[in-house]
């Protein structure tokens, strides 16, 4: 039960930095989902897992792309890491 309950609140956090930084990007390079309506958001931050596995693939050869993905990996494993820790 404690790591299911882990690896959802690392999902959400991960999700949620996933969201913050499409909308810290500037308004002309922001992706469509952070346009539109805040459930489109709330969509976007639940997807950020298979987006990113599924985009890596094709954009293997943007560093920046790939510099993001990584990092919002990272940041998931080692929530998970720590949760599962303490």
């Amino acid at each position: 039960m404690k790591i299911t309950v882990v690896m959802i609140i690392a999902y959400l956090i991960t999700g949620f930095h996933y969201v913050m930084r499409d909308l810290a990007r500037p308004i002309i390079s922001r992706p469509g989902y952070v346009r539109v309506s805040i459930s489109s958001k709330i969509i976007g931050g639940l997807m950020w897992l298979p987006a990113t596995v599924l985009n890596i693939p094709t954009n293997v050869l943007q560093w920046k792309f790939l510099k993001s993905s990584i990092f919002s990996l990272l940041l998931f494993v080692l929530l998970v890491g720590f949760g599962l820790r303490y």
